[in-house]
């Protein structure tokens, strides 16, 4: 089982209030897809990225909170389970984890059902995967979706981009998903 957490202290603290001013989590500029032209998955221009002159300036909470990824390899397919928050704080360490799961196998069964929260950018980061995913003759599926994620997805009108199973058996036997 492969494990990545991430506590990342994202800024300094702020005057008044307790708000940090984060900038880049420095994620592209460390790893091997910021040579290979994938870039910075928060759009930051290229001054803002860690490692290239600067910090971008992103309002964000006064403690940055906790993504934690596990990976159980699984025969066709991997499972992984994501828990704590999926926001402007971890999207880019989601985006890279996930991004390098699915090159190394393009079928992940994502349990969702620790995700405490989820925002727009860490939306984007799973639709992101799931093109790769794809792209690559593969998929992305959900288990365990919350009823807040379940009525967000509709209302963006990913449902049927991100099939919702109840359990990891339906994904491995390929059980439609529940209605």
């Amino acid at each position: 089982m492969w494990v990545y957490r991430m506590l990342k202290d994202l800024g300094t603290r702020g005057a008044a209030g307790g708000v940090r001013r984060m900038g880049c989590q420095g994620c592209a500029a460390s790893s091997g897809y910021a040579r290979d032209g994938a870039g910075c998955p928060l759009a930051l221009p290229a001054a803002d990225r860690a490692g290239t002159g600067g910090a971008a300036g992103v309002e964000g909470t006064a403690d940055p909170p906790a993504l934690e990824i596990r990976v159980l390899r699984r025969e066709g397919h991997s499972l992984v389970r994501i828990a704590g928050e999926a926001d402007l704080a971890t999207a880019c360490s989601l985006h890279f984890s996930l991004r390098a799961l699915v090159a190394d196998t393009p079928r992940l069964a994502l349990d969702v059902a620790e995700l405490a929260f989820i925002d727009a950018l860490g939306i984007r980061m799973l639709r992101q995967a799931h093109e790769q995913a794809a792209g690559l003759g593969g998929w992305v599926r959900l288990i365990g979706v919350r009823p807040q994620l379940d009525m967000l997805l509709e209302l963006l009108g990913l449902d049927e981009v991100f099939p919702a199973y109840e359990d990891e058996d339906a994904v491995s036997v390929g059980v439609l998903p529940r209605a």
